[in-house]
């Protein structure tokens, strides 16, 4: 624009995500990404490492190959506030890459990882198949990095004839992730992914279950941050049919709507609760003493989020006058 600043604005191509804008990349672009990804020795070794690690009793992993999803163009204006820690998915179902397209652009910022005592919640529920047990329970997220669920390889539970484990899958996820609603959650991100700054070409390439952050863009800044954000989706071989349908239909993916941040864990643990007391023919009860009556609730978020968007437009409208009156005394 005139003051020289890149300037993006919300288009049908281009919508408001997070603190950024992001595009879709078109298929002729996406083609040559994944070319260049698949040439990588760094990637294609990582998803080696992560999904073709060996089970129990030295089963080997039917991990053979990967598919890039997900490419986005992610542009961040000046002005754009860091993002709230979080992660991108509950369990190891892909790999995300995130790659600078500009010089000297700040790194994503990341919390410390160490999956020890953290049993990252799947959602897929398998049986043991050991004859003298077939109980159902939770598939673990090491089993699914294999894709166990998918394929041929044999799956026991590793515990039959102890106690069942009840699937709790908002338990598990709280385990995994309650550090995301204590008070110092904010400093979690305290290490940047590589040096401060980075340089086109340059990136990461993370667990979805690592909390990070994008580091925003100061209101100093003349540039937007443009980098490139990708998925990289374990396939395997040996995949078998499950009650005629193609198990792969299965199987967990990466759904960008779906992040790990405190409202999430919030939303679960509410939902737990209400399962509770929907168990005990309670749930009126429940909604009484939450205060929650789903219909007037969500009618009231949607009248108030309306206000919220007229008041934010005469705001912005306001703004852009007066940008329009001074530029007009800086001429005369």
């Amino acid at each position: 624009n005139g003051k020289g600043k890149s300037v993006v604005e919300e288009t049908p191509d281009i919508i408001a995500i997070s603190n950024a804008m992001q595009a879709t990349v078109s298929p002729e672009l996406t083609k040559k990404i994944e070319e260049s990804i698949r040439a990588s020795e760094t990637v294609v070794k990582s998803m080696s490492t992560v999904f073709g690690q060996v089970g129990r009793e030295g089963r080997t992993s039917n991990y053979a190959g990967f598919e890039l999803e997900t490419p986005k163009l992610l542009i961040t204006r000046p002005g754009s506030n860091p993002q709230i820690p979080h992660a991108d998915d509950h369990c190891t179902s892909c790999l995300f890459g995130i790659v600078h397209l500009r010089d000297g652009q700040e790194s994503t910022r990341m919390a410390p990882y160490s999956p020890i005592n953290r049993p990252y919640p799947t959602g897929i529920t398998v049986q043991c198949e050991n004859p003298i047990c077939g109980r159902h329970e939770q598939l673990p997220d090491e089993a699914l990095r294999r894709g166990v669920h998918l394929t041929d390889e044999q799956w026991t539970c590793g515990h039959c004839g102890g106690h069942h484990i009840p699937y709790d899958f908002e338990g598990d996820l709280l385990r995994s992730f309650g550090e995301l609603l204590t008070e110092t959650a904010v400093y979690m991100c305290s290490a940047y992914a590589g040096p401060k700054t980075q340089n086109a070409g340059c990136g990461l390439l993370s667990l979805p279950t690592v909390v990070h952050r994008g580091p925003g863009n100061p209101a100093t800044s003349r540039d937007c941050r443009y980098v490139l954000f990708f998925t990289l989706r374990p396939i395997y071989c040996n995949v078998k049919k499950i009650k005629e349908l193609d198990a792969t239909k299965i199987h967990h993916r990466y759904n960008p709507d779906l992040q790990i941040h405190a409202p999430c864990l919030l939303y679960n643990q509410l939902n737990k609760v209400k399962q509770i007391y929907r168990g005990y023919g309670m749930e009126s009860n429940f909604r009484a003493l939450a205060g929650l009556d789903d219909g007037r609730a969500a009618e009231n978020l949607r009248e108030e989020n309306r206000r919220l968007r007229e008041k934010l437009n005469k705001i912005l409208g306001e703004e852009k006058r007066h940008e329009a009156q001074r530029d007009m005394s800086r001429k005369t």
